[in-house]
């Protein structure tokens, strides 16, 4: 491999850069878009190039056209688990991802937040107790056979939420808290508004019949696979949840079974889009013990730390090893990207080439080192345009010192995104797949729950 393939191409195939993570930041049409996408195509290249590893990716798409890029460039050997409810993607089974009471007791409590700002801490938390017993009930006597679906029409009625926790000694205990008074029927109300929120997507899973059914255990017992998150435009707020909760369950699986030359690679791309944010805790703490790689990529720093507030915005990004900074107009995102390069100086020394095997369809770059990366050095950085298609920007990676970057586009995506013949996109569910089913005569017989009196 040339010294330049090793600047782009190799600085994801390095295991200890991967593993300390890297950030994109660029303002829109700085030209991340085409570097992400760069790195999507790479993922091949370091399954190929690496054999003796685990390479498991997680990518939160941030449009339908990025997803199908992924299916397309994935080695058709690798599976691709798409667990998007909208595209007909797989189906994701929450109860088969419970391997005992402490994973019902965890999915309880991401379902049902308990947030820093309630007034009232009782009745979220009672409503995790009740659909906590009501979880356990389904554990025990329908393992198997319980679904998603099952799952969320357990707390979606107050009869279907008595019905269940009350058919079953070791969920019967919580029963007084659902009962018929104020207090009762405002725990109710709060366990139906937070498993409201998962109802669209919980009928799309359960009206799927041609995905496959996947957990985070299934994904992580694969050697090379590439799970993708599900976005829709339309759904931000209501996905939100599901991908909260979807990464929770992917760190402790992850940090539950350690294996040696296992690398997940956690690609989130937009963090905005999720409001709220999202929890990496796990990762930030244990991460690098257990191969988890996270990859951010944002626009705007002064931005993503409004949305996701400053302390954990800072907690997520602030230990990334590697920085790789577009175009910034804003002078306050400027001077945070310039501060980020004057905390990473060290050394690094690489020479302008050529790179690929075959000059003829090698892609070419210039590489310059830097002193100091100022503010006005960051925002005076060029935009591609059809005239001059080149990506410019500053790099680091610890501990060597900060460089600036010319790239031509055609050349990057000529020599990592192969071509491939376009495909035409998912057809679009029916309107009556978001109605989620009630329960049948059926449903209560294969349950074992008491029918209910006419």
């Amino acid at each position: 491999m040339t010294t330049s393939d090793q600047v782009w191409c190799g600085i994801w195939l390095d295991m200890e850069v991967l593993r300390h993570g890297i950030r994109f930041i660029g303002s829109p049409g700085s030209g991340k878009s085409v570097m992400l996408k760069a790195l999507r195509a790479t993922l091949a290249t370091i399954i190929k190039n690496r054999p003796d590893y685990d390479i498991l990716a997680v990518d939160f798409d941030g449009g339908k056209r990025d997803l199908y890029e992924i299916f397309r460039l994935f080695p058709q050997w690798a599976p691709v688990f798409d667990l998007n409810p909208f595209l007909w993607g797989d189906r994701y089974d929450f109860m088969g991802d419970l391997e005992d009471p402490r994973d019902i007791a965890q999915m309880a409590a991401n379902i049902i937040e308990v947030r820093e700002k309630d007034s009232q801490p009782y009745f979220p938390q009672a409503a995790q107790h009740v659909f906590r017993a009501a979880m356990l009930r389904h554990w025990l006597v329908t393992p198997g056979r319980a679904t998603t679906r099952d799952v969320f029409l357990s707390g979606m009625s107050a009869n279907n939420i008595r019905r269940v926790i009350g058919s079953h000694p070791q969920s019967r205990h919580a029963l007084p808290l659902v009962n018929r008074t104020e207090s009762g029927l405002s725990v109710i109300s709060t366990l139906m508004n937070e498993v409201g929120k998962y109802e669209y997507v919980a009928s799309l899973w359960d009206s799927n019949d041609r995905g496959r059914t996947v957990t985070i255990r299934s994904f992580l017992k694969q050697r090379f696979a590439l799970l993708s998150l599900p976005y829709d435009d339309k759904s931000v707020a209501t996905l939100a949840a599901v991908v909260r909760y979807l990464l929770v369950v992917l760190q402790q699986r992850a940090l539950s079974t350690v294996v040696r030359n296992r690398y997940l690679l956690l690609l989130l791309d937009e963090l905005a889009l999720l409001p709220g944010g999202i929890n990496l805790d796990l990762t930030l703490v244990k991460g690098r013990e257990t191969g988890i790689c996270p990859l951010f990529a944002y626009q705007s720093h002064s931005h993503c730390r409004t949305v996701h507030g400053k302390e954990k915005f800072d907690a997520m990004t602030g230990l990334m090893k590697t920085t790789i900074v577009l175009n910034q107009p804003s002078r306050e995102d400027a001077e945070y990207c310039a501060k980020v390069f004057s905390d990473q100086q060290g050394f690094m020394k690489f020479n302008s080439a050529q790179g690929g095997k075959n000059p003829s369809t090698g892609w070419s770059e210039q590489l310059t080192t830097v002193e100091n990366v100022t503010a006005a050095m960051i925002q005076s950085l060029p935009v591609p345009t059809p005239a001059t298609p080149f990506i410019e920007g500053f790099m680091v990676t610890l501990p060597f010192r900060p460089f600036r970057f010319r790239v031509r586009i055609p050349d990057l995506l000529k020599a990592l995104v192969p071509t491939v013949a376009p495909q035409a996109p998912p057809a679009p569910r029916d309107p009556k797949d978001f109605l989620l089913r009630p329960w049948s005569e059926d449903d209560y017989k294969r349950l074992g729950l008491p029918r209910p009196r006419n």
